[in-house]
């Protein structure tokens, strides 16, 4: 059995990705962390969350999903 058998991403109303948000301002580059900051102003969220993805390296699942 493999860590990752075991351990699943959280997922229930409410969980916004918050870890995920923290994850992206500690690496991303200050021009990815501009991106964000004028997609979110633009209410780009769909971009904003591929944005947080793409530098972060963890895909997320939709609120209610089973993170499968």
């Amino acid at each position: 059995m493999q860590i990752n058998d075991i351990l699943q991403e959280a997922s229930y109303p409410g969980n916004i990705g918050a870890m995920e948000v923290f994850k992206f301002y500690q690496t991303a580059s200050d021009g990815e962390k501009e991106q964000l900051a004028s997609m979110l102003d633009k209410n780009e969220i769909t971009n904003a969350w591929e944005l947080i993805k793409d530098v972060t390296g963890v895909q997320l699942h939709p609120m209610g999903g089973t993170g499968e």
